[in-house]
């Protein structure tokens, strides 16, 4: 690409827009992270004021050539760094929110419905979908001839203007755009730089031959209409507006054509103003066009495009890339960054409000809307300057004395203290501040800023200390480093600080080593140096009687005088606002320096006449100053008047200064009324709420046809409800409707007597509305529904829904309460309705319930702790994850404890197994060929954990089968396979079957506390049991004792579903069925010292017991209670049964007290539980030579 095509391409590019305050976008790119749109400030423009500034500007990634606007989206071309979309709907908060990449260099751009066109040298034209701006999508391309110059996208043809001439325009059908066509090209004179497209007519900038016009109506052969030279035959670029074409002549200025007539256009005007324009943009009245020998932009006026007037040039740089109007505001791309000015007239700024804060104001900060100055003796003060009327004073501390300036830094404020330096305040709470550090300097303290955990103090006569304020409630000294002079003020420069040093001048202080700085320049400057601040490559100082000098610091080591303003008085402080000072002098009061030339900044105007004042800051609109009397003055900067701004029906100009509005807010006294409908169709006032100060607001009383302007009509009750008209406001009723939620009760009612919700018809949201449960005694406010108010066992909502009075157990007098004529389908409302009897099979049902419940509870009353044990193969701990599983199930808290030896075993191994299988609930087994085969542990954990009774779960390596585990024994109803990949989903299905089975025993222990079950008494006394019956069921309950033998050491066995259990007992009572009965029991968990008790009550009355084995032997008994039924001692023994008193049984039962299972002294013989036949002894696992039936035996 050629110098010149270069040129070209430069002078297409980007527009953003932003608004009047301080922001910052980032701009995050996959490509090139660290390109970003960086700090934005705060500036202002105006046609008819040509000195008028920037409002913001933002650093973009370099290479930027073209920019086009879709509603809140601005679409960028950054060549080499791809598309980026950004997001404008607020210009104050301006972020990318799309991006693509693209191979080559984006050069162009046109959008057109949900398509953006962009051309890429050196490839051609890509289509872009854009329908998701955050997602854009490329869809179709077709290369182009030459380097582009420019795009246009009209009906179904984009037209690409080319670098060269001999493909001069270039057409292209898009009606396809996932198949864009080149359909052919035409030639131009020279190099075509500019199109606009109206109609059946293309209008070109030529370069260096005029402009021509070509007729399009057949896009594949577009014929040369009419052409025009220039004045210098230099046409760079062009608009078109209804009739009139508007040139940008290079070397001329602007030319205007007439192209009524495009087979003929007249040139009708000419305003000569430049050396080298560029580019122009028309927006209304006004042309904008860039002079790049002068770096400014003209601005035209063309109401008469006849007779154009030049206004004087503005100060806006003009070497951009691209230049864009959006309305009120101009946008302008200039080398990488973006820049957006006003173009609205300016209001002249007014005096708002001031406080008298009793002594002299000698600094304030300005954060938000908190003011905090410091007032020499009378200490620290915070006001809320939300309200500019009315400002608040929300905290203060009087005991701080001789403050000369302060700073904030996150929730401290750091002031100077003339006769005790450096004092550091603690504002978390802005109503009681509180001092918690304090550092005495050497000198007397007259300003502070901080620098990370750095404070540094100009010290006066002592220069400046480095404080460090890591701690604020500790600060130390670093270091210090004298000047020559009276040190009043700092400007921080990254590791260098300007130090205002009053009659020596500047002072330029190198901190990159805080414990050794030093000075490495100075400055003597024509007064006295009193206050300094720094932005870009600039400080500006207040130089007393010398007023502004404005310093080039972009050296550190050798910094000059650039501007100097004199303010006419004594310069004492100042506040850099975009190109604006804001200065205080002490006779003539708050001036604006105009400082968009560094180097000739002048006073712009006075925007605050009063002596004597010591300091300012500005925050948004307003500018706040104090003085040596004290007072806290607020002064509105300038703003626009040149129009309505804000939509109220109102000019600006008249908002200000006749109804004293706010002129860029449509309702002033935000009561949801416009200023212009206050003003002009109600006649309320725009300035309160409330215009007949009758508590209701005047928007309010409009929605509901009241008077705004008469105070009466607070005190009616319009719908007669009981309530009068401003405290149906107050409650948000309805004037007009006495019963809002149709529930029955008037409004009036439910406030004053029921204090109910007049919105609601279920106030308690209970399911029950307010007026039954009124009628019918209960509370409206308490959730109740699940109550049963008559202890009829019907809840309140049933007895809703059935019609039956939830206060009255019998609603219809019956003899027969609502619940058993609900159960037995009566009628509970009908007298002559009613059961017949009641079915024995219930209360049946209920004593058997209670059973089941006390049973399983005996079983879970230790068992309260739960943990687990994990056994696997010390050197496959990593390889299986065990401590991560094991970190898992403890981090869920369904598990307080997973124990496995990597961790837990400090000490033998056998003696570690028996002290912490015991006490876990669930067994994990890591089932591999070394736990199996090589695992002597594994296999004594999996006997030891068998024994006791403990759930075991399988994890099963890959290179295992499954049938490998029965031979184990394991648990097989919940089993895993390991898989490296499904870690996390391993851990999750071992908490869920934890957690599950935490449940189910938890939902019978809850079952049993609410049935209340206390004694075997109750059992017998509800079966009807005989003694016989119960010394079978004891014979029963020993012959599962090898299955629960674990429960006293506080562990849980297998137990079966609550409503399994009730359909078993109901079908046992129902049939009578003793065979059914013993099946039943056989799959009941049992506690096992409500066995021993039974053995000892049996020992007691004559039974004998053979033998005396271990506990941890503990045997089956089935075979001692059989051996009954098989000798003559089984013979005596039932006699003996007989023989028992019941009463005596019964009463030693109630009497018995936990057993210690370790004093049972017992013998072993061995059954089979599925035939019944004996075992042989031997070898612990064995098979039953009858059923084949495995067994462990232990």
């Amino acid at each position: 690409m050629n110098k010149q095509t270069l040129r070209i391409m430069t002078n297409k590019s980007l527009f953003m827009i932003l608004i009047i305050i301080f922001t910052q976008i980032t701009i995050q790119t996959s490509i090139n992270p660290k390109n970003s749109i960086g700090n934005i400030s705060s500036l202002c423009i105006n046609p008819q004021n040509p000195d008028s500034s920037i409002i913001n500007y933002a650093n973009l990634p370099s290479n930027l050539w073209d920019l086009e606007i879709d509603g809140d989206f601005a679409y960028v071309a950054c060549q080499d760094l791809g598309l980026r979309v950004i997001n404008i709907s607020n210009p104050t908060k301006m972020s990318e929110v799309g991006f693509l990449f693209l191979n080559g260099d984006i050069y162009n751009i046109d959008i057109e419905g949900d398509l953006a066109y962009v051309t890429i040298a050196p490839w051609g034209l890509y289509v872009i979908n854009i329908s998701d701006p955050i997602n854009p999508v490329s869809i179709g391309f077709v290369p182009v001839y030459g380097d582009p110059t420019d795009i246009y996208v009209h009906d179904n043809y984009v037209y690409v203007l080319s670098t060269d001439k001999d493909y001069g325009i270039q057409i292209i059908n898009v009606t396809n755009p996932l198949s864009p066509d080149l359909l052919g090209w035409v030639s131009t004179y020279s190099m075509a730089t500019a199109i606009k497209v109206a109609g059946d007519y293309a209008y070109i900038a030529d370069s260096y031959s005029g402009i021509q016009i070509f007729n399009i109506t057949d896009p594949i052969n577009p014929i040369l209409a009419g052409y025009s030279q220039t004045e210098t035959n230099l046409a760079w670029d062009l608009e078109l507006v209804g009739n009139f074409l508007y040139v940008a002549e290079r070397e001329t200025g602007l030319q205007i054509f007439d192209i009524s007539n495009p087979n003929s256009p007249q040139n009708v005007s000419i305003c000569e103003f430049g050396t080298d324009l560029r580019f122009i943009e028309v927006s209304g009245d006004y042309a904008y066009l860039s002079d790049f020998n002068y770096d400014k932009i003209q601005i035209i006026n063309i109401s008469d495009p006849f007779h154009p007037v030049d206004l004087q040039p503005t100060n806006l740089p003009a070497r951009y890339f691209d230049l864009c109007i959006d309305g009120d505001y101009i946008y302008i791309l200039k080398s990488s960054s973006l820049m957006c000015y006003s173009i609205r007239e300016s209001i002249e700024p007014n005096y708002v409000n001031s406080v008298d804060v009793s002594s002299e104001i000698n600094d304030l900060c300005i954060e938000g809307q908190i003011a905090y100055f410091v007032e020499g003796d009378q200490g620290f003060n915070i006001l809320n300057i939300t309200n500019k009327s009315n400002p608040q004073m929300v905290g203060e501390l009087n005991t701080i004395e001789n403050a000369t300036s302060l700073e904030i830094n996150g929730d401290y404020v750091y002031i100077t203290n003339a006769t005790s330096g450096l004092q550091i305040l603690n504002i978390t709470d802005l109503t009681a501040p509180r001092v918690i550090g304090v550092y005495d300097t050497s000198g007397s303290a007259m300003n502070v800023k901080i620098q990370g955990d750095i404070a540094i103090v100009a010290d006066g006569s002592t220069g400046i200390h480095l404080i460090n304020i890591t701690i604020p409630s500790a600060p130390k000294l670093i270091e210090s480093c004298d000047t020559p002079g009276y040190a009043e003020d700092i400007a921080l420069f990254g590791d260098i600080i300007f130090v205002a040093d009053n009659s020596s001048g500047i002072q330029v202080i190198n901190i990159e080593d805080p414990h050794n700085p030093n000075i490495i320049e100075s400055l003597d400057t024509p007064g006295v140096a009193q206050s300094i601040q720094t932005s870009g490559n600039f400080a500006y100082l207040a130089d007393g009687i010398a007023g502004i000098q404005i310093i080039n610091i972009s050296s550190p080591n050798n910094i000059d005088i650039l501007g100097t303003c004199d303010t006419m008085g004594v310069c004492r402080d100042l506040e850099f606002h975009g190109d604006r000072l804001f200065i205080v002098d002490d006779s003539i009061g708050v001036q604006s320096i105009n400082i968009i030339n560094p180097k000739s900044p002048y006073i712009e105007k006075n925007i605050h006449e009063k002596a004597n004042l010591l300091c300012v800051d500005s925050y948004g609109d307003y500018i706040y100053s104090g003085d040596q009397s004290g007072k806290f003055d607020i002064i509105r900067r300038a703003i626009s008047n040149a129009g309505d701004y804000d939509a109220d029906g109102i000019c600006g100009h008249d908002e200000v200064h006749f109804e004293f509005t706010v002129p860029y807010d449509n309702d002033t006294d935000d009561d949801g009324l416009s200023d212009g409908d206050e003003i002009n169709i109600y006649n309320t006032d725009p300035l309160k709420e409330d215009s007949d100060a009758d508590s209701l607001p005047d928007k309010w009383e409009l929605d509901n046809s009241l008077n705004p302007l008469l105070a009466s009509d607070n005190s009616t009750d319009d719908d007669s409800d009981g309530i009068l008209n401003v405290y149906e406001y107050y409650n948000g009723t309805d004037i007009h409707d006495s019963d809002c939620d149709d529930d029955g009760l008037l409004d009036g009612a439910e406030i004053e007597t029921y204090h109910t919700d007049p919105w609601l018809i279920d106030t308690d949201n209970d399911q029950m509305n307010d007026t039954w449960e009124i009628t019918n005694s209960l509370n409206p406010l308490s959730f109740d529904a699940s109550l049963d108010a008559d202890d009829d066992g019907l809840t309140n909502i049933e007895e809703m829904n059935l019609g039956t009075k939830p206060d009255d157990a019998d609603t219809d007098n019956d003899g027969y309460s609502d619940n058993i004529e609900v159960k037995k389908k009566t009628n509970p409302l009908d007298p002559n309705d009613f059961p017949s009897r009641l079915w024995l099979y219930l209360i049946i049902s209920t004593s058997i319930v209670i059973i089941s419940l006390y049973i399983y509870l005996k079983i879970r009353k230790k068992a309260r702790i739960w943990k687990a044990f994990i056994s696997h193969v010390v050197d496959e701990n990593e390889i299986f994850h065990v401590s991560e599983m094991a970190d898992y199930l403890e981090s869920r808290k369904n598990l307080d404890k997973c124990f496995y030896c990597e961790r837990d075993l400090r000490y033998n191994i056998d003696k570690w197994m028996e002290e912490t299988i015991p006490l876990s609930l669930i067994f994990i087994f890591i089932f591999t060929k070394k736990s199996v085969r090589e695992g002597g542990d594994c296999m004594k954990e999996i006997g030891l954990a068998r024994q006791i009774g403990i759930p075991m779960i399988p994890v099963k390596d890959k290179g295992l089968d499954w049938s490998e585990l029965p031979k184990m024994n394991l648990y097989k109803d919940f089993r895993l396979e390991f898989d490296e990949e499904k870690i996390k989903e391993m851990k999750e299905k071992l908490h869920e079957f934890i957690r599950n089975f935490q449940d189910d025993v938890r939902d019978l222990q809850e079952s049993l506390r609410k049935n209340k079950f206390i004694s075997l008494h109750a059992i017998q006394d509800s079966l009807q049991f005989t003694l016989s019956q119960i010394i079978f069921l004891t014979k029963v309950l020993v012959y599962r004792l090898e299955k629960i033998h674990g429960i006293w050491t506080n562990h849980p066995v297998n137990f079966i579903r609550e409503d399994e259990l009730l359909r078993r007992l109901k079908s046992m009572i129902n049939n009578r069925n003793i065979s059914n009965f013993k099946t039943l029991v056989k799959t009941l968990s049992i506690d096992y010292d409500f066995i021993n008790e039974f053995k000892r009550i049996l020992i007691k009355n004559g039974y004998k017991i053979v033998g005396e084995k271990q506990v941890d032997e503990y045997p089956s008994l089935m075979e001692k209670f059989s051996e009954f039924n098989e000798n003559t001692d089984s013979k005596k023994a039932v006699s003996m049964k007989e023989s028992i008193d019941k009463k005596r049984l019964i009463s030693e039962i109630k009497n018995m007290r936990n057993i210690d299972p370790s004093k049972v002294k017992i013998d072993i013989t061995f059954t089979c539980s599925n035939c019944g036949h004996k075992l042989p002894k031997g070898d612990s696992l064995i098979n039953c030579p009858i059923c084949n039936r495995k067994f462990v035996r232990n």
